[in-house]
Order: C-alpha cells, then structure tokens, then sequence
C-alpha cells in the first residue's frame, strides 16, 4: 500500500471520526496527524490508532444506549416519581399556566404496569400564592443558614421548599415582563439565594420555560436554566412560546414533547448511568472552589472534596481530566484571591 492511499484512508477515519465522536475524536486524529509529521509514527501505526479512535466513540455508544435500555428497565416500577412545576406567573389562567397544564397532561400520561398509575405525578405551584416576602439582602441564609423571613406569614418554607426539595423533576416559568422575568418569579429566586451557594437539587432534570407575546423569551428561559444549574439540576432544555404565534394552548408540539420526554427519562435514570455537560463540571468544581469565603459554604462543600461531580456517575477518561483540571485552576484562582484580599486589608490597617 503507498504512502497516498494510507493518507487518504488517514483522511477518511479521521472524517468518520468526526461524525461519530465529535471535537474529542477530532482532536485526537489530528494529533495523530502531527506524531506522523514529526516522524515519531509510522503512517501504518497512524492508520490503526485512527481505527481505533472510531471504535471507542462507537463501542462507548454501544455501551450508553444499551445501558439506557437496562436503566429504563430497572427503575422502581412501584414510586411514583414528583415532577414539580413553578408558576411565575401572576395569571393562573394565562398562558404560562397554560403551558404548565400541557407538561402536567403529557407527563402524567405515561402510565406504569405495574402499577396501572402514572409514573409521574405532577404538582403546580403558583408563586403568586405563597404571599413571598421580598428577599432583605440581609446575607443571614448565606452566612449563617438562616432566614428572618422564615417566621413571616408568607408560605415559601411551609409549602413550596419540601416539594422543592423532594421532587425528582424541576420546571420553572415565567412570562416575559419588561424584557426579563416576572417580579414575583424573582422573589422566589432570590429566596433561593443560599442555595445557589449550597446547591439544593444536585443532577435533578430541570426545563425552562417562557412565554411572551413579543419577544425575550429565550432570554427569560435561559436565565431560569442559569438558575437552575446553580442549585444543582441538569438542564434538560427549554421552552420559549410565543403565545399569538399558533401554539393551543392545552397541547405541547412535537419539539416540546422531546424536551419534556428528556426530563422525564432522566427523572428515571440511576445516577451512575448519567453524563453531566462540561459546564455542570464546571459549575460544581466553580461552586465549590469558591466555598472558601463563606464558613457555611465550606462545611456543605466538604463533603464533595476531592470529588469530580456531584455523585458517581459517567465521565469518561476526558470528563474525569477536565474536572481534575478545573478543581486545580479554581484552587489556585481562589487562593489568589483570598491571598490579594487579606493584603488588601492588612494595607487599610
């Protein structure tokens, strides 16, 4: 075989490899690509080791989807799993609501047969019920784990924080008001405050959704997704409407089905068999670097010391680098910072 056709077979692995497993498989066949041009390997080596970079995203396929299929078959047929969902909109009957009502409908017709009952119970939540107190800024759930608003009248520890805190699945909405979300969705995510320091929901599957009749949607939905990360869920995606553009308001359309369909499944799926994003590894190794400052924050974060992610689950030998890497780079930057803070003080003084 000449040197041309083992180049152009080069081409062609590293194109399959490409496409099956993306920047990863990409860059591993292009260092391939440099090793030969440096003379440190032979194009017949090259050749094999680019076969063998397609078979691992391929085999790893194989793997995933054939776990999927054992981890559907193997979650407790007798639970009944809790998808709550979070109304930020005033309106109970508005079109927010209604979306909510059509994630309630689709979710709950998935009926187990063991059981011959839903698999998913859906709970809704108005916001505008719970009387919320306007967060005071005062720091006390952050700094000490408490708040005075806790002994007020309104209703967001008695009623909305143990759903909050036992669901299986997260939904948060809000209607787009003056370019961003709702005032009293934003009172409720500013109660939260603490547990974006100390995240409550660690890799519960979490959509967003918006509705408006203009335009933000998708600025409104991405922001309840930031929201959602930093108390610990795994985005599932989001759903933006656009209420006068032809959407019935009790039904979901196909794409939005797929959306919920990716949240409900992950609801179903044992940790170890999950695969959280770059950017929840990023998040966790952020979060909890910066837990130094805080005294509370540093007691939750203990327990993930040393720690990759949350909980076991499937990294791979590149997930498991760059959250190694991550957790040394927010060491140090926050090291730094504590070190440039403390002779800032002792310069004052």
């Amino acid at each position: 075989m000449g040197a041309g056709v083992v180049w152009a077979c080069l081409g062609a692995v590293t194109v399959a490899a490409g496409l099956l497993g993306g920047w990863a498989a990409r860059a591993a066949a292009s260092l391939v690509g440099v090793l030969v041009g440096a003379g440190w390997l032979s194009p017949y080596g090259a050749l094999w080791l680019c076969l063998a970079v397609v078979a691992y995203p391929t085999i790893h396929w194989w793997y995933i989807t054939s776990g999927d299929k054992k981890r559907v078959l193997s979650y407790d047929k007798e639970k009944q799993y809790s998808v709550l969902c979070i109304n930020g909109s005033p309106r109970k009957c508005g079109s927010t609501a209604a979306t909510l009502l059509a994630v309630k409908a689709y979710a709950e017709s998935f009926v187990s047969k063991a059981t011959s009952k839903p698999i998913f119970k859906v709970t809704i939540v108005h916001a505008s019920e719970l009387n919320l107190e306007h967060c005071l800024g005062c720091l006390s759930c952050i700094t000490r784990g408490d708040c005075p608003l806790s002994k007020s009248q309104d209703r967001f520890y008695s009623d909305l924080y143990p759903l909050l805190r036992d669901c299986d699945a997260l939904v948060m909405s809000s209607p787009v008001y003056s370019l961003h979300i709702s005032g009293v969705m934003k009172s409720l995510i500013d109660r939260l405050a603490w547990r974006i320091h100390r995240p409550l929901l660690p890799g519960i599957p979490f959509v967003a959704v918006s509705t408006t009749a203009a335009v933000y949607a998708d600025r409104v939905s991405n922001y309840l997704e930031e929201v959602g990360l930093h108390i610990g869920c795994h985005p599932c995606g989001t759903i933006s409407r656009v209420v006068d553009a032809g959407y019935k308001k009790t039904e979901l359309t196909n794409s939005e089905k797929k959306i919920v369909l990716n949240m409900l499944a992950t609801a179903l799926t044992p940790h170890s068999h999950r695969s959280p994003s770059f950017y929840e590894i990023f998040k966790f190794q952020m979060q909890k670097g910066a837990s130094r400052f805080v005294a509370e924050d540093a007691k939750f974060w203990a327990q993930y010391q040393g720690k990759p992610f949350y909980f076991d689950c499937r990294l791979g030998i590149i997930g498991h680098l760059a959250s190694h890497s991550m957790r040394l780079f927010f060491t140090a930057a926050f090291a730094l910072l504590a070190f440039m803070n403390s002779n800032k003080k002792q310069t004052k003084h």
